[in-house]
């Protein structure tokens, strides 16, 4: 996996990855001694970036907004799986309120519905 990064924002015009990659990278980072400290640093819902998305949902995620570029990418506590689900979403060619509004939705889901196969 190969990843392009052009400034330290994290979301760049010119950046290029895909939700996959970053997924994969998450899941690298569950391996690691500092996960813990990773999770805690990125926003939880009401903090920072999400500070009026996901009330009352258990997540730590980064927030990505360009002019028709939205993204969301971390962890979720699933409830059905009393676990963590890792996931990313970058929406391109919405607007920033309807893509924001999508990616919770599907948030939701991830915490309240989603099972694994089995």
């Amino acid at each position: 996996m190969s990843a392009t990064c052009h400034d330290s924002s994290g979301l760049s015009y010119a950046n290029r990855q895909t939700a996959i990659g970053i997924v994969h990278l998450l899941w690298d980072a569950e391996r690691q001694p500092w996960l813990g400290a990773l999770r805690d640093a990125l926003p939880a819902a009401g903090e920072g970036t999400l500070r009026h998305r996901l009330a009352g949902v258990r997540i730590h995620a980064k927030t990505g907004t360009l002019d028709h570029v939205s993204a969301l990418s971390g962890w979720v506590w699933n409830k059905p799986t009393d676990g963590w689900t890792t996931f990313s979403m970058l929406t391109s060619g919405m607007e920033e309120y309807p893509a924001k509004d999508l990616e919770d939705r599907i948030t939701r889901v991830l915490a309240n519905r989603a099972k694994p196969r089995p």
